[in-house]
């Protein structure tokens, strides 16, 4: 069939690549015109055609050489030929796309229906050899465009030799190939289930090559890489109670180390980015590197070349997520996540307004779930933040209605009097709030569910004093211990 469509020959080593590809060029050209004229003339020889499985693979390979306009053996002229005798072969198959061609079933010489996918995969293993994959790059080229539009019902049968040509691709030396066999594992990975992946212990020798490629931090594939490898963490790698170290774990080390030395502003926007999904991923396991997290959080977000990118929007998240998912633990480093965000507030945002309705939500997300922690924080917070830019009224709601359950939790602690008085200052103090609202609010949270709120209003200091005291003399009458307000 090669003589109908010739495919890229073998590109011997140390030649004229650029006199191989013109030559190749005015070849298929010339077959593709004489195909045609003697289709016009008999169309019967189309459809002859059109049931030999090896002729049809030869058209599916022949299109996904040329399916790539960056490659330099690329030509116009050709890939609409192509594209035409494409559509002849869909048209006569009774298919519209080449997605449904890999489907169909078609018989070999043993006997069975093997479907195309498979008669194509047969012929790219013959064609990509160890000794000779390098000098067939066209060939690599159409089996990365295969595996794109191969669904995870046809790469399951042909799953074992899908999987020997990826990692040949992603085990050479070669960047370009290196690049090709990424794409083909990822589209494994994805496309597989956690079942076949684990089949064989694949995922293990997936998870092997995709950790050498760490090594060589290229810019353009340092993205895929990562999300690669997180997609196989997520399907095949469980979680461990233990803290001892897993691959996830040796991957976010890798990743911590990468980020804190990059300098190049586009890169720190892919990291950043890249440290707030496998944050989410390692859930509260990412607390063994919270020293390494900050440190590289607060120098992106003093970095004043990535103003204009979202560096810092991806940072904040980061920090965020952080401070959720070790919310546990969250008092033993507060006041490092505080500083960090109080010196953008004060620093680069005050110099910037682009920046500043771009993060502001985001910082505004922080202080609130810091504040809703630690009610001792509202002083400082809102002292500060109203010589600032943000009065979000986001911010506020929240803070009223974090108020109202904090000092909520705070009533049923059943506290003393002197206790009730000073966070009652304290927070009249830092929020403007008068101490008879907050008795109210105190009131209506305990002994007055069932008072209508009309009657609430009027209720005076007195009273709520009144409900701390007795609160007092009972506790005194049963000496129980008295839960401090933290």
């Amino acid at each position: 069939m090669e003589e109908i469509l010739p495919l890229l020959p073998e590109l011997p080593e140390y030649s004229n690549q650029d006199q191989i590809f013109e030559n190749h060029k005015h070849s298929v050209r010339d077959s593709l015109e004489k195909f045609f004229r003697d289709a016009t003339q008999s169309s019967e020889n189309i459809n002859s055609l059109s049931e030999d499985p090896f002729f049809i693979c030869n058209v599916i390979l022949f299109h996904g050489e040329y399916s790539n306009k960056s490659e330099p053996w690329y030509d116009d002229v050709i890939y609409q030929q192509g594209q035409k005798l494409l559509n002849l072969v869909l048209k006569a198959n009774f298919v519209s796309d080449v997605k449904g061609l890999l489907c169909k079933r078609y018989g070999s010489d043993s006997g069975k229906q093997d479907l195309m996918f498979s008669y194509a995969v047969e012929m790219l293993c013959k064609s990509l050899q160890k000794d000779n994959f390098r000098q067939k790059p066209a060939s690599s080229s159409a089996f990365v465009w295969i595996m794109e539009i191969a669904e995870g019902d046809l790469l399951a049968p042909e799953l074992t030799r899908c999987l020997a040509l990826s990692l040949l691709l992603a085990d050479d030396y070669m960047p370009e190939n290196r690049k090709k066999g990424l794409l083909c594992l990822d589209q494994i990975v994805r496309k597989s289930t956690s079942t076949h992946l684990k089949w064989y212990n694949r995922c293990d020798v997936i998870f092997d090559c995709l950790s050498k490629m760490l090594h060589f931090n290229e810019e353009c594939t340092v993205e895929a890489l990562y999300l690669t490898i997180l997609v196989l963490l997520q399907k095949c790698y469980k979680e461990s109670s233990s803290f001892q170290f897993t691959k996830s774990d040796i991957v976010f080390q890798r990743l911590i180390e990468v980020s804190s030395l990059e300098q190049n502003p586009k890169m720190r926007e892919v990291y950043s980015t890249l440290v707030f999904l496998y944050v989410r991923h390692q859930n509260l396991r990412a607390i063994m590197w919270r020293k390494d997290l900050f440190r590289i959080c607060d120098e992106y977000l003093a970095d004043k070349r990535s103003i204009t990118t979202p560096t810092h929007r991806n940072v904040l998240q980061v920090l965020f997520e952080f401070c959720r998912l070790c919310s546990p633990r969250l008092k033993y480093f507060m006041e490092e996540v505080l500083e960090i965000t109080l010196k953008l507030v004060y620093g680069t945002l005050a110099q910037n307004e682009l920046l500043h309705k771009s993060v502001e939500s985001a910082v505004i997300d922080i202080l609130v779930l810091l504040a809703t922690k630690e009610l001792t924080l509202f002083a400082s917070l809102t002292e500060g933040l109203e010589r600032t830019k943000f009065e979000n009224l986001k911010f506020k709601a929240f803070k009223m209605k974090s108020l109202n359950f904090r000092f909520s939790n705070f009533v049923r602690s059943r506290p003393s009097v002197s206790e009730a008085k000073r966070v009652s200052s304290l927070v009249a103090n830092s929020t403007n709030i008068s101490i008879t609202a907050l008795s109210t609010d105190l009131c209506r949270s305990s002994f007055c569910a069932n008072v209508p709120y009309t009657n609430l209003r009027v209720i005076s200091k007195t009273s709520s004093m009144k409900y701390f005291n007795r609160s007092e003399q009972s506790r005194q009458n049963s000496n129980s211990t008295c839960r401090t307000f933290r």
